[in-house]
């Protein structure tokens, strides 16, 4: 937008760190800013092996620190996690309140919560296997393979978190059988599997923007903030886990 009436020939490396600069000011992650300049980048250097530009503008414009915008991780203080886990002691087990369960037992990413499925979840084995995630592409969400090799793994299921999933399989059948799907007919087990724990009866997922939103709400109202007095994020839940975890010794 900011060039839509510059023709490229009159754009120069001034104009170009300006906008950046203009950018920065509005408040953009740096991340954010480093990946439009990119692009343009990329566009100007088209431009030049064109011949339509004689040298490339972008050259010798700095991006921003990605370390300047960036937001520390932090655990939940003491208090919010007492807050915390009364309200979801009394909570129904809705999608939201069984991705908090996951998040906060288990330490999985938001997008492989997302993405878990009940063929995923060995409930007699105590075993849960992460081998999905959701991505975001195009301003549309996607399965897809977990952030590395690494995070293909198996995680055991600890007792409070059995007993949750156990209400939310219950409470998911319970929504099937409302709608005529009933236990013991040909293909149930099949069909159920395929439906993602923290997702709908017709299939679809909780998308990662929709558990944000949903967590941003529920922080708000309960005052769940970070050890540092900020409001804690639902990624913030996955660090919560590792800090509990260490000072119960584990790795």
């Amino acid at each position: 937008d900011a060039f839509s009436a510059t023709p490229m020939r009159d754009l120069d490396r001034k104009a170009v760190r300006a906008w950046k600069d203009s950018l920065v000011a509005r408040g953009l992650a740096p991340a954010t800013v480093t990946k439009a300049l990119r692009l343009l980048h990329m566009v100007c250097e088209q431009a030049v092996m064109d011949g339509d530009l004689p040298s490339n503008p972008c050259q010798g414009v700095k991006a921003p620190s990605l370390g300047s915008g960036k937001r520390a991780r932090n655990a939940l203080s003491d208090s919010s996690m007492d807050r915390l886990m009364a309200a979801l002691a009394e909570a129904e087990p809705n999608a939201f309140v069984t991705a908090v369960q996951i998040a906060i037992r288990t330490g999985m990413r938001q997008g492989e919560i997302c993405a878990l499925r009940w063929r995923d979840v060995d409930l007699p084995g105590g075993r849960i296997h992460v081998a999905h995630a959701i991505g975001q592409a195009g301003g549309r969400f996607y399965v897809k393979a977990p952030k590395n090799e690494g995070s293909v793994r198996s995680i055991s299921i600890p007792h409070d978190l059995r007993s949750a999933l156990e209400a939310r399989r219950d409470a998911v059948r319970g929504e099937l059988a409302a709608g005529g799907v009933t236990e013991g007919k040909r293909g149930y087990e099949a069909a159920f599997g395929a439906l993602y724990v923290v997702g709908d009866i017709d299939g679809r997922f909780y998308t990662p923007t929709i558990l944000s939103r949903d967590w941003k709400a529920l922080a708000t109202a309960l005052g769940i903030v970070d050890t540092q007095g900020r409001r804690a994020t639902f990624h913030d839940l996955r660090h919560t886990f590792a800090t509990v975890a260490i000072a119960a010794g584990e790795d």
